[in-house]
């Protein structure tokens, strides 16, 4: 058990949080399911793309009330689809390529 005094701790359960790779993983496996749910629903269509919109730096400060300025947090599924966190980002998911 790590005592109070000590200044860094190992903690393999945690480590993974700031790993590339698993980030790359999962965002491969959150991509996987996008593509398998628009198949479902997308039957028709052979050559398409989808195109979704991010969060606008400009958008942001609307939410503030009681603050002069806030930091940028991206909207939710475009974090979850894309792990990006900057505004004013678009992202294509190409149907046929799957990429």
């Amino acid at each position: 058990m790590p005592k109070s005094t000590d200044k860094h701790v190992k903690c393999p359960e945690y480590e993974i949080l700031n790993s590339k790779d698993h980030l790359r993983k999962m965002l491969k496996e959150v991509r996987e399911k996008v593509f398998a749910a628009a198949h479902k629903q997308l039957k028709h269509i052979k050559h398409g793309a989808i195109v979704l919109q991010g969060g606008k730096e400009a958008d942001f400060e609307l939410y503030d009330t009681d603050v002069p300025h806030c930091n940028f947090r991206q909207e939710a599924f475009f974090r979850y689809v894309f792990g990006l966190n900057e505004p004013n980002a678009l992202g294509i998911l190409d149907l046929e390529r799957k990429e």
